[in-house]
């Protein structure tokens, strides 16, 4: 009777060690899975952050170049205002 006894405990702790073994490997499993998904999010913020960085490289190359457009405009500007005075002069002399 003791040992009947002994060989069901022992038989529903084997089933416990199953169990419990089942829940581990799946357990695992949801650790890998999270470990590469986490991977690839991580992958896709490196990625991102770099676009960002270039981005803010390409935004700083704009603003030069719309500064020297800028001078430029002026320049022209000032260009276009002494020739009409030039020309404003010229015929003025011959009236």
């Amino acid at each position: 009777m003791l040992e009947e006894k002994l060989d069901m405990l022992m038989k529903m702790m084997q089933a416990m060690g199953t169990d419990i073994q089942k829940r581990f490997d799946g357990m695992e499993e949801r650790l890998t899975s999270i470990d590469e998904r986490l991977q690839r999010v991580e992958e896709k913020t490196d990625a991102s952050y770099l676009m960002v960085q270039e981005a803010g490289k390409g935004v700083a190359q704009l603003q030069v170049d719309v500064n020297e457009l800028r001078e430029e405009v002026e320049y022209l500007h000032t260009k276009a205002v002494e020739h009409d005075k030039k020309l404003f002069k010229i015929e003025k002399r011959i009236h």
